[in-house]
């Protein structure tokens, strides 16, 4: 055998590699693209995924939105984009017939919870005379940890209260007092009218309200009417209503809280609510005492209140 028949099937040979190599160049390529959002300015940072036969190739787009992916299988792919604050995108492109894949992605919808807890207030209204009035419900006596009704009322809008001492809010020889969009600031002074169930009840000597005399844990709600109410309550200037607590439904209940704190501050509160057949009622006791922040300062708070009804008709 000749030299020249010798070569001839290496010279295959190197055709036949040659040839393979070129196939498999061509089947895999470049893949250029932009991400956009929908006013069309560029979108930095996102996260560019392809995926095909089974494997994922992936890349960060730049400073003006662009992104380049080598290696990319030619045939149908499936480009995915991800971004903070926007909505996955994705697109299905083939690969390997030129041009840019454009991507546009949309802004995602921003959810907020907001939890309120422990409101000042329950409720503001006002009625058809333009009456203003403002609701403390007893969990927001609670969380304020109200020794008295007085401090009940430290946070309500419209409503200042004085006191000499952390316990017992109306101590010294001036006495303490509540305002109510600045009424009853005379000593004594009769505007600002105080209710339980709305009965009246004040001070028959000094004609104003002294809300310590009230155990707080005895009170369902508290109502300040802003104001002068006539259509209400007469001749007033202002008004603090205090609905006690009630049985909701057949049996007792029963409640105690202690607590302390600085300042030697002790406080022991304590309620029974029921109802049996056409009967409810309820008594409620409270105790606090400090030795104060300051000298001079001891107060001790001692109160009761009892309550007893009976229906005189289910209508």
């Amino acid at each position: 055998m000749s030299l020249t028949e010798r070569a001839w099937p290496l010279v295959g040979a190197l055709l036949v590699l040659c040839a393979g190599a070129t196939g498999a160049r061509a089947q895999s390529g470049t893949l250029i693209g932009t991400v956009v959002d929908g006013s069309g300015g560029a979108v930095v940072a996102a996260s560019v995924t392809v995926e095909a036969a089974g494997s994922a190739l992936s890349a960060t787009t730049d400073t003006n939105g662009r992104f380049v992916i080598t290696g990319v299988p030619a045939g149908r792919i499936h480009v995915a984009v991800e971004k903070p604050l926007f909505e996955r995108g994705e697109v299905d492109v083939e690969a390997g017939v030129g041009g840019e894949v454009r991507v546009v992605l949309t802004p995602a919808g921003i959810r907020e919870a907001i939890t309120v807890t422990s409101a000042i207030v329950d409720a503001m209204s006002s009625d058809a005379y333009g009456s203003a009035q403002t609701i403390v419900s007893a969990e927001q006596v609670a969380s304020l940890n109200a020794v008295d009704l007085a401090s009940a009322l430290r946070r309500t809008p419209g409503v200042t209260i004085s006191r000499f001492n952390p316990v017992g809010a109306f101590g010294g020889t001036e006495g303490g007092a509540v305002y109510v969009r600045g009424l009853g600031a005379s000593r004594p002074g009769s505007e600002i009218k105080s209710y339980v169930d709305g009965v009246p009840f004040y001070m028959a000597v000094w004609g104003h309200p002294l809300l310590d005399l009230l155990p707080v844990n005895a009170v369902d709600r508290i109502t300040v009417f802003k104001g002068p109410q006539p259509q209400t309550y007469g001749n007033t200037f202002s008004a603090i209503d205090l609905a006690t607590r009630r049985a909701r439904g057949e049996g007792s209940t029963m409640r105690l809280k202690l607590s302390g704190g600085s300042f030697g501050t002790v406080v022991e509160q304590a309620d029974v609510t029921g109802r049996h057949g056409a009967w409810d009622f309820a008594v409620a006791q409270g105790f606090a005492r400090s030795n104060g922040h300051r000298a001079g300062a001891y107060g001790r708070l001692s109160n009761v209140l009892a309550r007893a009804g009976r229906q005189l008709s289910p209508h």
